[in-house]
């Protein structure tokens, strides 16, 4: 599967250049390039094949890498009228594109030659039933959330709420618990909000990775204290659940430890509300894991 990277940088020239130079020294190939600028700032997005190599050439040279996502990457015919037709069956379909843009010839995950066993194969003559190809690739459609702010940290009727000591200094636990630690580094406040809306949630600290079957989350951040804390609200979701959704953290000192603080905040749609009121406690629990084994992450690291 194809793996499309956003990156931010200045908008000054050399910029690109330096990117190329950096991948191309690393070995990473580049099937496909799309850039912006906007606000004095460059939007770059990358699709490369096997992301390892890039993250690793990109973050050593301090290239902010704000987001990555599965994409699909599809054979389209060089005439008149093929990004409608394409474009139209996704529409027909309920798909909604976020973004599109050229590939080379035969980029990472294109469909080409004879499938392999077991390989899902798009077909652009008709739009299959259940859309199962779609899915199969990735193409995650959206629901969005109404807009959300602190205020629902209090009004929601479902809050969690907890507190632990970890052992270990603020400044350690603040870099484990940031979020998608390889793009937070390029986030830039504007206008008391950060910018950013990664495509897909994806944890690199003690709650591991978002398993495919959790719902993915776009998310919007209102509050960014560097080495203290952050709050954010959910913009989308996969699943048309919440009509609010959102999350603090706290890091600070207390002893020769920290003091973590996590929230949740979730409302959901009223169509939902039974349902997920006999969930709640299981979700509690399962909240309560997770700092559980936070803690017991840092336990054995001291």
């Amino acid at each position: 599967m194809a793996i499309d990277l956003t990156l931010y940088l200045d908008d000054q020239p050399g910029e690109l250049a330096r990117v190329g130079d950096l991948l191309g020294a690393a070995g990473a190939n580049i099937a496909g390039l799309c850039a912006l600028t906007s606000g004095g700032q460059a939007e770059v997005h990358v699709l490369v094949d096997d992301p390892t190599s890039a993250f690793e050439a990109l973050e050593h040279a301090g290239i902010k890498i704000i987001a990555e996502q599965e994409v699909i990457v599809l054979k389209v015919a060089d005439q008149p009228g093929a990004l409608g037709e394409v474009a139209r069956k996704l529409g027909n379909a309920g798909v909604n594109l976020t973004t599109a843009y050229l590939a080379t010839k035969h980029p990472p995950g294109a469909r080409r030659g004879q499938p392999r066993r077991g390989e899902v194969r798009p077909r652009l003559t008709r739009v299959p039933d259940r859309l199962r190809v779609w899915h199969a690739a990735n193409m995650t459609r959206w629901y969005p959330l109404e807009p959300s702010d602190a205020s629902v940290l209090v009004s929601a009727p479902h809050v969690y709420r907890y507190r632990s000591h970890f052992a270990a200094p603020p400044e350690r636990v603040w870099e484990s618990l940031a979020p998608m630690n390889r793009w937070r580094r390029g986030a830039r406040p504007q206008g008391g909000e950060l910018a950013v809306p990664p495509p897909l949630r994806r944890r690199h600290h003690p709650r591991g990775r978002a398993g495919r079957r959790c719902p993915r989350m776009r998310e919007r951040f209102f509050r960014w204290e560097e080495g203290r804390g952050y709050s954010f609200a959910v913009s989308e979701s996969s699943i048309p659940v919440f009509r609010h959704f959102v999350e603090d953290y706290g890091v600070e000192a207390e002893g020769d430890g920290t003091l973590f603080t996590w929230t949740i905040a979730i409302e959901p749609k009223r169509a939902f509300a039974l349902p997920f009121k006999a969930l709640s406690p299981v979700l509690k629990l399962a909240f309560g894991r997770v700092v559980a084994d936070g803690k017991k992450y840092f336990d054995k690291q001291s």
